[in-house]
């Protein structure tokens, strides 16, 4: 697992608009947006940066949402996937979405350096692999 210091988005400018830094704790889980790219307000329908994850408005999605982090936090390890409607009001977009643990100290995750893209529902549709993905 990366240390924060180690990664510099900056390295990566093509990706920055889709990129986001979480900061993690583990009781009760908890994940807050330091950072968040400016293509990830489309996205969401919001500005995401300083506020805590599990306070969006996940609806049903609440608990694939804290599945998903528990792993990256919990056992450390990267995960990514893809969903229709990462949050309520959103089910016109499939998200892709990447999470990779970061740690301060080599040992507990820290930090969650992400990446999130998203394509129109209609257009996926249109595609026939990314008809599987609903």
């Amino acid at each position: 697992m990366p240390c924060k210091s180690e990664i510099d988005p900056v390295e990566i400018p093509d990706l920055l608009p889709w990129l986001s830094l979480l900061e993690t704790g583990r009781c009760p889980l908890r994940v807050r947006y330091r950072l968040a790219g400016s293509r990830l307000r489309d996205i969401y329908g919001i500005e995401l940066t300083n506020l805590e994850f599990f306070n969006l408005d996940l609806g049903p999605k609440r608990d694939y949402w804290q599945a998903a982090y528990g792993k990256v936090i919990n056992e450390r390890i990267p995960m990514q996937g893809a969903l229709k409607g990462p949050v309520v009001s959103r089910d016109h977009i499939i998200l892709f979405w990447l999470r990779l643990p970061l740690s301060d100290d080599g040992d507990a995750v820290h930090h969650i350096l992400c990446h999130d893209m998203a394509i129109p529902v209609n257009v996926a549709a249109e595609n026939e692999p990314l008809a599987l993905i609903s």
